[in-house]
């Protein structure tokens, strides 16, 4: 994606997510309010693929964009796949720790990936002492960032101490003085794994008891 290779072709809501997301960031620098995307979906609909298709894309524009998530896994693996002779590059791929100490509007734009893995600070033992700040992180997020965009799947828990969900976004954003007009929400349904059949996944979360 950041060689302008098509890996994947976006489908229905996807595209209108996408769109969306371009068009305010393409509006952003003629305007002085904050935006914020949620994007919400299951497991295997699509947001890490958008979130990287957007980055892509902002970056070729020359936007001050970085991509963060609460995973080490997969921050991690998205650096090797950039590889070493991408050193720079590495850079944009950051925590959500790693926002706490920049000032207002500093980042074009911010996207949040896996938004459910976000904790209640970013003052616990794993973050590096020059990050740490006892304000709620979400706000941390929110705050140095022009237009915010939160890729998330609320039916996800990894950690007891991850407390992100679409109601804690819109109460942050509407603290932080974003306007009603300028948060904008999509949920994504079509499934790129399991050639999209939406029975398999019925059949898996009713055998799990997920739901």
């Amino acid at each position: 994606m950041i060689n302008e290779q098509q890996i994947f072709n976006l489908i229905d809501s996807q595209i209108a997510a996408y769109n969306t997301i371009m068009d305010r960031a393409k509006k952003q620098a003629a305007k002085k309010e904050k935006t914020v995307i949620i994007v919400k979906g299951g497991p295997g609909t699509g947001k890490s693929v958008i979130a990287l298709e957007v980055m892509a894309e902002l970056l070729r524009k020359g936007k001050k964009v970085f991509h963060a998530t609460g995973s080490s896994a997969f921050t991690k693996t998205l650096r090797d796949i950039m590889g070493k002779e991408r050193k720079s590059a590495q850079n944009f791929f950051k925590f959500f720790y790693a926002f706490t100490k920049l000032n207002e509007n500093d980042i074009d734009v911010l996207i949040c990936d896996e938004a459910h893995r976000i904790r209640k600070n970013s003052n616990d033992w794993g973050v590096p002492s020059m990050y740490k700040s006892p304000n709620p992180q979400i706000d941390d997020l929110i705050k140095p960032a022009k237009m915010s965009v939160f890729f998330i799947d609320e039916h996800q828990v990894v950690r007891p101490n991850e407390i992100g969900s679409i109601e804690l976004i819109k109460q942050s954003a509407k603290k932080l003085g974003v306007k009603d007009s300028e948060v904008f929400e999509f949920e994504l349904k079509a499934q790129f794994r399991c050639s999209g059949s939406d029975s398999f996944l019925q059949w898996l979360e009713n055998t799990l008891c997920i739901r």
